[in-house]
């Protein structure tokens, strides 16, 4: 057991950084961050654009955590580009975390519409609500006081606690995967346990500084603009001179016959870390979608509490079959809308086929619509409700129902056939951003 410990204590070395190395790394972060962040909203001082309520005298970290709480949750699985809008709107209409806490879940959902992931907006809800109740609407400043908050994990709680509040904790997200795996050429699976506790313990040193939230956003920010995932701006790069992907150095076992736990001996281009686990094909489901009309307005339902796109509102669905039976798809529709209005004397017009793929699951729509002469009576059900018809994409309405749609009046474009609910990394060109780096290392 003890030799079994000392070989992986020599590969975890071989692939991570030195403590005297760690100084210059810092540095040279900081440096390049200082010269080259770009101008977000949520880096203001403040924390708050666009709004007219300046923080009150001692509540500039309250603010600022809960400009990056919020900021960083948008950012999960969605472009920043596409983040900036949202966050202005919503930190608009809940400049605090007291205002989110006084919000409706309706209210929310309907700001998040777009975003994906609708539960996140419902746990910040909850968070908000719990902030207030138990901690007299005090953001808590230390990353173990934030993980007992409603949907707030590990990366979050180190962002916020370092970011706003100086804690020296390291984050470790996506960009920093990818920075990391390629300066200390870790080949393995990025979500190998083994990797994912070199790289937190890595990180973890780099932020014991007193800048450590300047040191996570300058490696997040390394990631998201120079150290991109298909064409790495290298020559950019401060940490160039380490990186041992970029010197196509690699770190073998120096034992013979023992394979190194992090790399395996492999040799791999730049672009080829991390190394990710090949994912499964993701299950599709055919749904079949009745819009109904009534002059003027269509009706909407709204989701279960829990599950996808809990708490939503939609047009009326029904799971079939993948069998493309038109006749079949339009007496399941008629079924399931007599069950909440009533019976129905009409007839269902196809409009075509909208695919939309979730993280995990790919849904193909069948949409079909049908007129009523006049709006039937829902006013005993909150699950129901006759929305007017230039009000649909300002409903809180999801992204795929918005797209059905938009199929339905001739208006999707082509391309969103195929969009997906999971993001696309930042692809704007890097001269955008920053100047080229000087040689810092």
């Amino acid at each position: 057991m003890a030799a079994s410990a000392d070989l992986e204590d020599l590969c975890r070395n071989n692939h991570q950084l030195s403590e005297n190395t760690l100084p210059v790394v810092r540095q040279s972060l900081l440096d390049w961050y200082d010269k080259h962040q770009r101008g977000l909203p949520w880096r203001q001082p403040s924390g708050v654009q666009g709004t007219a309520r300046p923080a009150a005298h001692g509540q500039h970290d309250n603010t600022k955590a809960y400009a990056i709480w919020i900021s960083e949750v948008m950012c999960q699985q969605t472009q920043i580009s596409t983040v900036i809008e949202y966050y202005k709107r919503w930190m608009h209409a809940w400049p605090t975390v007291a205002d989110l806490a006084a919000a409706t879940i309706a209210e929310v959902h309907e700001i998040w519409a777009g975003l994906g992931y609708y539960s996140r907006a419902t746990r910040l809800l909850k968070a908000a609500q719990q902030v207030v109740n138990d901690h007299q609407g005090l953001m808590p400043t230390t990353k173990a006081g934030l993980l007992k908050l409603p949907g707030i994990g590990p990366y979050t709680a180190s962002a916020i606690a370092s970011i706003a509040f100086n804690e020296r904790v390291g984050v470790v997200d996506g960009n920093v995967i990818r920075v990391l795996t390629r300066v200390q050429a870790i080949a393995s699976e990025a979500t190998n346990d083994k990797v994912t506790k070199l790289l937190w313990r890595t990180v973890d040193m780099l932020a014991d500084t007193d800048r450590s939230g300047d040191i996570n956003q300058a490696v997040m920010e390394l990631g998201a603009t120079v150290c991109c995932p298909k064409k790495p701006q290298c020559e950019a790069c401060p940490l160039r001179k380490i990186c041992q992907a970029y010197q196509t150095k690699t770190r073998r076992q120096e034992a013979a016959g023992h394979a190194c736990a992090f790399c395996h001996g492999a040799k791999l281009q730049v672009v080829e870390y991390p190394v990710k686990k090949k994912k499964k094909a993701s299950p599709t489901q055919h749904v079949a979608v009745a819009i109904i009309e009534a002059g003027d307005y269509v009706l909407l339902r709204k989701r279960p509490a829990t599950g996808l796109l809990a708490g939503l509102w939609a047009f009326i669905l029904r799971e079939v079959d993948d069998n493309h039976d038109r006749e079949q798809h339009q007496l399941q529709l008629q079924e399931e809308t007599e069950t909440l209005i009533g019976s129905l004397k009409t007839t269902f017009k196809r409009h075509g086929e909208v695919t939309h793929v979730f993280s995990h699951l790919k849904h193909v729509y069948h949409v079909f619509t049908a007129s009523l002469r006049e709006r039937t009576v829902v006013q005993d059900r909150d699950d129901l409700c006759w929305q007017p018809k230039a009000d649909v994409l300002r409903k809180a309405v999801s992204t795929n129902m918005k797209k059905v749609w938009q199929l339905s009046q001739g208006t999707l474009p082509v391309k969103a056939k195929r969009t997906s609910s999971v993001a696309k990394p930042l692809s704007k060109p890097i001269t955008k951003f920053f100047k080229p780096a000087e040689d810092t290392l």
